[in-house]
């Protein structure tokens, strides 16, 4: 039996109290969710964690995830005003249910409001049955057609045994639920709205020639695990003329052992790895991309080997980073105390496990590509003092 997280049940348990104890709840707290009588706890659907496929337009069945485990706790809420953000309206009234009725705070750390918004949120759409869908603002649509791709991408190399689909589509959602927030929260202005068309243009470039090729001529890594952890990757061999086995060791970062980064907002720390895992698994098919030296800067030549301007690996990264993530980059590395009831919002206590799974994936589409030394890290940058005499040392 897997050891549960303290801080899960740390989190049940105010949960619990919140919900028990009608009198005892925030003021504020009290009108934003709205609680009437009727919440009720249940068990998840086994089959909220499925492989259907929502990202392959060829399949028309499912098959449940056997390697899903039930879940304890369902937040089931009948009257409140969160509806209005829900995806179960036509797309005809898209425009009508924005703005939305809670905002988040995406520039702090989370609150209470916020960790019991994104766990309604999820269970009541049921995210994780990879058939629900959040709204997205139509002025970032764009970004829903990257990450769809990005995502299917993934779907297609990492083996949902270790890392469900249902779970990488609930991650999906939210990430692109934080884009559309940020979005609305600063009057449709952000980093990713400069040289929208532009970027556009780049991001049509990057899916139309190079993920589609990648998607439709990469196969599934073969990971080796044990007890579901990966651990190891059976890959081709020019020495042995056959397979060998490689072990998986995902590079140490500042960010997972500094202590000021030690609560990182998971839904943006998750989608950050399974834009790596596509950077790493898609890397030979970027024109001009190499890990022995830079393309060439003459723009004569330059064109000749790229006539379409198709960006380059770099490029895609730095495409990401500026579109996706710069703007929460304060809520990344800093999601505060309930940065501990992530497991709880994704309503999956074997969270921990897969978020280990998803890390080893990364590294192992490094690995298959003979890269590994290239992997990429969360982009920040890290100041360290001099424990003597505070010094800072870059």
């Amino acid at each position: 039996m897997e050891k549960i997280d303290i801080g899960y049940l740390q989190f049940m348990l105010l949960l619990g109290l919140m919900i028990f104890s009608a009198c005892g709840l925030n003021a504020d707290l009290y009108k934003v969710i709205n609680w009437t009588n009727d919440i009720v706890c249940s068990v998840h659907e086994i089959s909220d964690y499925t492989n259907y496929d929502p990202y392959n337009t060829s399949l028309e069945t499912w098959h449940r995830d056997s390697s899903h485990e039930t879940t304890d706790f369902e937040m089931n809420v009948s009257s409140t005003h969160f509806v209005t953000i829900f995806s179960k309206a036509p797309r005809k009234e898209l425009k009508s249910r924005f703005p939305l009725s809670f905002q988040l705070n995406l520039e702090g750390a989370m609150s209470i409001e916020e960790t019991v918004y994104l766990l309604y949120l999820n269970m009541e759409n049921k995210l994780s049955s990879a058939r629900n869908q959040l709204l997205v603002h139509p002025d970032i649509e764009w970004k829903k057609i990257v990450m769809d791709k990005i995502i299917q991408i993934f779907l297609v190399g990492c083996p949902s045994v270790f890392v469900p689909k249902g779970y990488i589509h609930m991650i999906k959602e939210l990430f692109l639920h934080y884009q559309t927030q940020f979005y609305l929260a600063n009057g449709g202005v952000g980093t990713f709205k400069h040289g929208q068309i532009e970027t556009t243009e780049k991001w049509d470039l990057i899916i139309s020639h190079v993920l589609k090729d990648c998607l439709w001529s990469s196969s599934k890594l073969e990971l080796i695990e044990e007890n579901i952890r990966i651990y190891e990757l059976w890959t081709s061999s020019l020495e042995t003329n056959g397979h060998k086995k490689i072990e998986i060791h995902p590079p140490e970062e500042h960010a997972d052992t500094h202590p000021t980064f030690s609560q990182k907002d998971e839904i943006i720390d998750e989608a950050w790895w399974i834009f790596s895992f596509v950077y790493g698994y898609c890397f030979h098919h970027f024109q001009n991309s190499s890990i022995k030296g830079e393309p060439s800067k003459d723009p004569i030549r330059q064109q000749k080997q790229n006539p379409l301007n198709v960006p380059t690996a770099e490029e895609f990264f730095q495409l990401f980073e500026k579109d996706f993530l710069i703007d929460l980059k304060t809520r990344w590395m800093n999601a505060g105390e309930y940065g501990r009831a992530f497991g709880t919002i994704f309503g999956e206590p074997r969270h921990t496990v897969i978020k280990r799974n998803l890390r080893y994936c990364v590294t192992a589409a490094y690995v298959e590509n003979s890269i590994e030394d290239y992997q990429l890290l969360r982009p920040f940058k890290f100041q360290f003092e001099n424990s003597r005499t505070g010094t800072p040392i870059h």
